[in-house]
């Protein structure tokens, strides 16, 4: 009996149900490759929520502030953020003219 390309079809397992059910495809492993892809941009990044807390913040993000050691990216706002950041700031340098 000849099928239909229907029938056909629906027997020729898919890549992505290959992938799913090899765990290619998981939550987790989507969550890591994105994770990979924003470390290894040349840009600071931050992600926040409506209350600004911080979901995400990369490490590149965290060279060009400098930000201080020690701190919990877990728990912490944006305004902890600039603020940390102000605080580890070394204004020595900064010249300060009259101004007129």
């Amino acid at each position: 009996m000849d099928k239909s390309p229907d029938q056909i079809n629906e027997q020729i397992p898919s890549s992505e149900s290959n992938h799913s059910e090899r765990g290619f495809n998981t939550p987790k492993l989507r969550e890591l490759q994105f994770q990979n892809v924003l470390s290894n941009v040349d840009n600071g990044i931050v992600f926040l929520d409506k209350e600004f807390n911080v979901l995400y913040i990369n490490q590149r993000c965290k060279d060009i502030w400098e930000y201080p050691d020690g701190l919990d990216y877990d728990n912490i706002t944006l305004y902890e953020l600039i603020d940390a950041s102000l605080n580890e700031a070394d204004f020595t340098d900064t010249e300060l003219t009259d101004v007129e």
